[in-house]
């Protein structure tokens, strides 16, 4: 069995790929770079293809039955030029490390821990009670609003009802499985549900309708002091109305882990994340998207993967589909 690994951000899964799938697999690598012949010639004959990326630069080919994505988003896959007999299929299973990214940096705002780390290290104690500093936050006691209520959001309220939190969502339809003291609203109540709570955590999939979901309006709702956290995509948040909601001192901090604008280097320093500096306003953390990117994310990850390369010789239904072979 041939699988081309194509472009820089799939070459870290050789190796899992390789302990899972056995010496029957054969490997091989290109790069978005690399010329058109030399991409036919290491494509030729492979069946299966992990990548983040498909577009009208790879060539055209008969034997490709998949084309794996390595994550859950497959924004960069063009569907118009995708070969007709393969499948297209992504992969989630980072809800378990995302809720905990989440948690972790709510503690670790509440607790002031960053700065308080950065202090302790010059050899500060001002922020010790026995200085007569003034006490820090908890997150019992929060009411937490969550948009968006698939894998991550039932890991959120899952991990965060044992801090004492208050729960509620916001999701296109009603779960049948929501538990009682779980309150519902409907996406046009997501302006309603957030002037109730001081946390509102965004892990809605990004669309045409959930662009810009979180606007001035569901900003301004939420009480004085609130967090937002975004760890779905930058796009989902109004990049605006946030800063200018911080700007005025409205909300009390922000936790973003997901940005409008990407790099396509990682040595390109200089490359901006958004068109605003959010690092200027003290209540805010920020990290390069980080969150779902665990060795956990990653060993499940694998798993899948290599079931469904196993499954274009076996015939089995693939997993996680996203668009069947014709």
């Amino acid at each position: 069995m041939k699988i081309m690994l194509y472009g820089s951000p799939v070459a870290i899964l050789e190796t899992g790929l390789r302990d899972r799938l056995g010496p029957a697999a054969c490997f091989v690598t290109a790069d978005y770079s690399d010329p058109p012949k030399i991409l036919a010639e290491q494509l030729d004959g492979c069946e299966a293809m992990v990548t983040v990326r498909y577009n009208d630069a790879v060539p055209v080919t008969d034997t490709i039955r998949l084309i794996q994505v390595p994550g859950l988003g497959y924004d960069e896959i063009d569907f118009e030029f995708l070969p007709p007999f393969a499948a297209l299929c992504n992969v989630g299973e980072h809800a378990p490390a995302v809720a905990e990214y989440t948690i972790g940096a709510l503690l670790a705002r509440a607790t002031n821990l960053i700065k308080q780390d950065t202090a302790f290290r010059a050899g500060n104690w001002t922020g010790s009670s026995r200085m007569g500093a003034a006490p820090h936050g908890e997150l019992i006691g929060s009411r937490v609003g969550i948009v968006g209520y698939g894998a991550i959001g039932r890991a959120l309220a899952t991990r965060l009802r044992p801090f004492g939190t208050d729960i509620a969502i916001c999701n296109r339809s009603q779960p049948t499985d929501l538990d009682a003291d779980i309150a519902y609203h409907p996406l046009s109540r997501l302006a309603d549900m957030a002037s109730e709570c001081n946390i509102l955590i965004v892990t809605v999939a990004l669309t045409s309708d959930t662009t810009g979901m979180i606007d001035e309006t569901v900003l301004a709702a939420l009480p004085q002091g609130a967090v937002l956290v975004n760890v779905a995509r930058g796009p989902v948040v109004s990049e605006d109305a946030l800063y200018r909601t911080l700007s005025n001192g409205h909300l009390g901090g922000a936790i973003l882990d997901v940005w409008w604008s990407y790099p396509t280097d990682v040595t390109d320093t200089e490359a901006r994340s958004s068109r605003y500096d959010f690092t200027q306003f003290s209540g805010v953390i920020v990290t390069p998207h980080i969150s779902g990117w665990s060795s956990g994310t990653l060993s499940r990850r694998l798993d899948v993967i290599a079931r469904n390369i196993m499954r274009t010789t076996t015939g089995e239904p693939f997993e996680n589909l996203i668009r069947k072979a014709s």
